[in-house]
Parts: structure tokens; C-alpha cells; sequence
């Protein structure tokens, strides 16, 4: 048809909220969007140091921090000013992901001010799988009515990363990481929930099991690990190994798509890790597991709490695929 959005070289609004693995869960509907809809332009709504991670790997052309003053309206009962209908008009097409019907004041908004092309994915809770593909499975339903193409959804996980990009990733460990033949392995202790977290002792018993096979490393933490900064200035790492605090995640990812291995809990990192199809072995909680699993080369250990997993059971794993 004439009008499809996939013969049209306007503009599409995606909308998603949330913190890193947030995003990530619903990335695999955003970089569908971009094989699908290769000639628009793609603005995407969410946390802006996030969001540039898209940006910069080309899956979207610009971030609008949800944070901007103008956009208070569209999460809130706030009055709107002529502004934002004004800005809203300029887009094709507005899509968005979310997990609760709460979140719904964007849609309800965009309706009413009279967006014919609007949509929202709204996670069905019944669902008997993973958040991300849920997402993906909607959006690939709703392109199917513009007649667009069916791309599996292994298609549309790996995160778009280059050589020089994974070069200066290894970078963060030292010249010795670039040697060709150096294995290298990332791990995270943290998530942003203290529920989520293995023990850190657990953690480096696993570094230093690592470093004997011969692993150079990266322990890393960002701002959600603040708690455990005191602990690991007195915890002396094995040679090779480094503490990364907070890195730039384009490094990050950069870094995470050159390893051989990551090894970390339930949290956002744990996400980008499998989105940059490194091999992950992850621990969760059983109640979020089946939800919340990345998608990828990812084996899940879990237990009733975290700490119920063992030591060996991770090296058991680890052993198994020939790390």
C-alpha cells in the first residue's frame, strides 16, 4: 500500500522506559524495526546514557532523554502546552514497549491527540516464556500487516559491534589482552537489587579458578555496586586481572563481544553480555527466570535465593562448555 510505513521515508517514535536490561529485553523489537524499516528515522525515547549504546551501533538514529521537561505530560496528568502535540505531529509512526498497563498514560496521550499510527506492546504476564521475545513476537505481528519481512529472532539479538570497536573494549585490560590467543573473560558481581546478588567471596573464587586456567579478566562494577567498592579495595585481584568502575558502555560492549566468557547475576550488564553474543552463564532467582532469561548463548543457574546456588555448580557449567 501506498501509505505503508515501510515504503515511507518519514520518521518512527519508539518509546521504551527502564533501566539498562530494561531496554535490552526489548531490543531485539527495535533492531526488527531497523531491518524492517530501513528507510525511516528512528527516535527512541528512554534513559539517554542508555540509549546512546543503540545510537552509536546505528539500531537507532537519535535518543530523547525520557527525562526532558516537554515529555512530563506524557508520563504524568500534567496539562500539555501546543509543544508537544506540535512534536508528536512530526512522526509517522509511534511505537512503544511496556511491562504494566500503568505506563499507559503515553499511549492514552498520543491517541487523543490524534495519532492514527500509534501503538503500544503491553508484556502479557501469562506469557510462558522470555519478556524480550513476547515483545518480539508482537512486533513482528503488527509489521506482518504493513507486509514486511519475517526475520527469525535470533536475527535480532546480537548488538552491531566491529573489530576496531572490540579492540578498544580489550584496550581496558591492558596491551596484553590484544595478543592474538589471550583468553579473556568478564565478570559482574553487582545487579540493582541485593536479592539478585551471589556472594561476592563466590565471585572470586570463580576469578581465581578462571586466572589459573589461564584467563586474563575485567571484574567489573558500575553505580548500582557503590556498597561493594570498600570490599574490593581490599581484595587483591590475580595477574591480568583488572576492576573496571562504571566503564563507558560502548567500551563495555566493545570489550563483552571480544571475551570468551562472562560470568555474572541477573542484571543489566548480564543483558548487554548476551547481546553481544558472548557466552553467558547467569544466575537468577526462579521466580524471574522464565521472564527475565537474556536471550543468546546464555546457561541459567538458579535457586529459590541466589546464594542457594554453589561454587561448583558454576564451575561444573563453566567446565561443560570447554571454558
Amino acid at each position: 500500500m501506498d501509505d505503508s510505513i515501510l515504503n515511507s521515508r518519514k520518521s518512527a517514535l519508539l518509546f521504551r522506559l527502564g533501566g539498562l536490561g530494561d531496554l535490552l529485553v526489548a531490543f531485539p523489537s527495535i533492531y526488527l524495526l531497523r531491518k524492517n524499516l530501513s528507510p525511516c528515522s528512528l527516535t527512541l525515547v528512554c534513559r539517554e546514557e542508555y540509549g546512546l549504546l543503540l545510537k552509536e551501533t546505528g539500531v537507532v538514529d537519535k535518543i530523547v532523554s525520557a527525562d526532558q521537561k516537554k515529555l512530563a505530560p506524557l508520563f504524568t496528568s500534567r496539562p500539555y502546552s501546543q509543544e508537544l502535540p506540535l512534536w508528536l505531529s512530526e512522526f509517522s509512526l509511534i511505537l512503544g514497549w511496556m511491562q504494566k498497563e500503568s505506563s499507559l498514560n503515553v499511549r492514552e496521550l498520543c491517541s487523543s491527540l490524534g495519532r492514527k499510527r500509534c501503538h503500544f506492546f503491553i508484556h502479557d504476564p501469562d506469557y510462558p516464556g522470555q519478556i524480550s521475545k513476547s515483545f518480539f513476537e508482537n512486533t513482528l505481528e503488527f509489521l506482518a500487516e504493513e507486509g514486511g519481512p519475517n526475520p527469525a529472532f535470533r536475527q535480532c539479538t546480537i548488538l552491531p559491534s566491529s573489530s576496531r570497536r572490540k579492540r578498544d573494549g580489550l584496550g581496558l585490560l591492558g596491551e596484553e589482552a590484544l595478543k592474538k590467543g589471550v583468553k579473556v573473560a568478564v565478570v559482574h558481581p553487582g545487579s540493582g537489587s541485593r536479592s539478585k546478588c551471589w556472594p561476592l567471596d563466590n565471585f572470586m573464587e570463580i576469578v581465581h579458578l578462571l586466572s589459573h586456567r589461564g584467563y586474563r579478566g575485567a571484574l567489573v562494577t558500575g553505580m548500582a555496586e557503590i556498597e561493594l567498592e570498600d570490599r574490593l579495595k581490599k581484595i587483591t585481584l590475580p595477574n591480568g586481572w583488572v576492576w573496571l568502575q562504571n566503564p563507558p558502555l560502548l567500551k563495555l560492549s566493545g570489550l563483552l563481544s571480544a571475551a570468551n566468557f562472562y560470568f555474572g547475576n541477573d542484571s543489566g550488564i548480564t543483558h548487554l553480555a548476551a547481546a553481544c553474543g558472548t557466552e553467558v552463564i547467569a544466575l537468577f532467582r526462579k521466580d524471574l527466570k522464565d521472564a527475565w532469561k537474556p536471550y543468546g548463548h546464555v546457561a541459567v543457574l538458579s535457586g529459590e535465593s541466589v546464594s542457594d546456588i554453589k561454587p561448583d555448580s558454576v564451575w561444573e557449567i563453566i567446565a561443560r562448555n570447554g571454558v
